[in-house]
């Protein structure tokens, strides 16, 4: 069976379109707002995150989706920062609240209409041996144990450790930033 899909160039699919762009626009911009809640005071300043962020994003779709954009917006901002650790660790965490506002919206939905989850679940079926779960336990020691040495050994590497853990505890305590890191989490999710 083949369909047919015919695209009218209308006022609706114009306003559709439009509304798209605006709604990335304000992702993004939100995205740029709540890394610099994380980052802190010493943050170069919104336009300057978002500049990053989309820059990030153009790049996101030639490089590997999960780290490419990432990895270019750590090294971009690394270049203004002095300190890598803390520009590492402040990714990471802006992915982090990216992924538990996308789980609080899964947990609404299953309160707000569990049976649009009923499909999935009974569809879904674990197929892992005994031998491949202790296999994948294994590999995940082995590698915290070889990232453990890394920094055991390496002076960069617990820099770059030190850095990370300072900024994590920094926002700790800085629970209005928090608060609002996971809040804007929270927007840019909505809004994609």
């Amino acid at each position: 069976m083949q369909t047919k899909l015919t695209l009218r160039l209308d006022a609706r699919l114009a306003a559709g379109a439009t509304l798209t762009i605006a709604l990335l626009f304000v992702a993004q911009g939100t995205s740029a707002l709540r890394w610099t809640r994380i980052l802190g005071p010493a943050t170069p300043g919104w336009l300057y995150m978002w500049r990053l962020y989309a820059v990030g994003a153009f790049f996101s779709l030639f490089l590997p989706t999960v780290v490419g954009g990432d990895t270019v917006r750590a090294v971009a901002l690394a270049r203004h920062k002095t300190q890598t650790g803390t520009v590492v660790g402040s990714v990471l965490l802006d992915r982090a609240f990216g992924v538990a506002a996308m789980v609080v919206y899964l947990m609404a939905g299953a309160v707000v209409a569990p049976q649009l989850l009923a499909p999935v679940q009974g569809a879904t079926r674990w197929k892992l041996s005994a031998a491949s779960a202790v296999g994948a336990v294994g590999v995940a020691i082995l590698g915290v144990v070889v990232l453990a040495l890394l920094v055991r050994r390496s002076a960069r590497a617990q820099a770059l450790w030190r850095d990370g853990v300072a900024l994590i505890s920094g926002l700790r305590h800085r629970s209005a930033d928090l608060i609002s890191a996971f809040a804007l989490g929270l927007v840019v999710q909505g809004a994609y």
